[in-house]
């Protein structure tokens, strides 16, 4: 059976055959975790390893909550959903982003490792989890994962669910919509998100973009890196 992702892409059909390219993979909108082949430089060897370091990461933060209420309280009031035996729910999101390589890192952004942790969401992070994480650091691979899913969820579970901003949004796709601007918060920051969706006035995912690839995040002084993670 095909493990679809929650994780969401534009064009349903882009990656219906192997023979898909890199950049075809990365924009299709939804794909399964066994279409990995396509990526060029990704290997069986990579995607285990990401694999065993999700699920050390995975167990690490299950732990934590276990042992600490205070952390459960802290999800529920995030509204923080994690699957914690679903290790590929996030590969799709790190092929995105690193191409499975936790030694990658953006010099002009500073993000880095497995998902391009950067050090504005990691301080997020500290900030939101930090005392009952511990002493943790993005550029361990177990690590960065930890990072990664518990800033993913912020955006998925916690922004786009409770931030007023997104508070319009049309509830006919929101299922479409909730999942596209995770993405965009993940990669652009809260900040620019809001400001950008707050501007527009629209209540869906399609008439956004339209309009921001139309030139408001020009006007807004969206910076260079925004826009060219975001494909603006």
């Amino acid at each position: 059976m095909v493990k679809e992702s929650r994780l969401l892409y534009r064009n349903p059909e882009a990656c219906e055959k192997k023979t898909c390219t890199e950049k075809e993979y990365f924009d299709s909108f939804r794909h399964s975790i066994n279409e990995w082949e396509c990526v060029p430089d990704i290997t069986v060897e990579k995607v285990d390893n990401a694999r065993k370091d999700i699920k050390k990461a995975l167990d690490f933060i299950k732990e934590k909550v276990q042992s600490n209420p205070k952390l459960q309280t802290k999800f529920e009031e995030f509204g923080i959903d994690i699957n914690f035996d679903d290790t590929d729910e996030y590969i799709p999101l790190m092929l995105k982003e690193s191409k499975l390589d936790n030694s990658l890192k953006n010099k002009k952004s500073g993000a880095l490792g497995y998902f391009q942790i950067m050090p504005p969401a990691f301080e997020d992070i500290k900030a939101r989890f930090g005392k009952y994480l511990g002493n943790i650091s993005y550029k361990d691979p177990v690590e960065n994962c930890v990072c990664g899913i518990l800033f993913y969820h912020l955006c998925a579970d916690y922004y786009v669910f409770q931030d007023e901003a997104f508070s319009n949004l049309d509830s006919m796709v929101q299922g479409f919509d909730q999942d596209q601007l995770a993405l965009m918060i993940y990669n652009a920051g809260i900040g620019t998100v809001r400001t950008l969706w707050k501007t527009t006035g629209v209540g869906n995912f399609d008439d956004f973009e339209s309009i921001v690839m139309g030139g408001l995040g020009d006007q807004l002084g969206v910076g260079e890196d925004e826009k060219e993670k975001n494909g603006l």
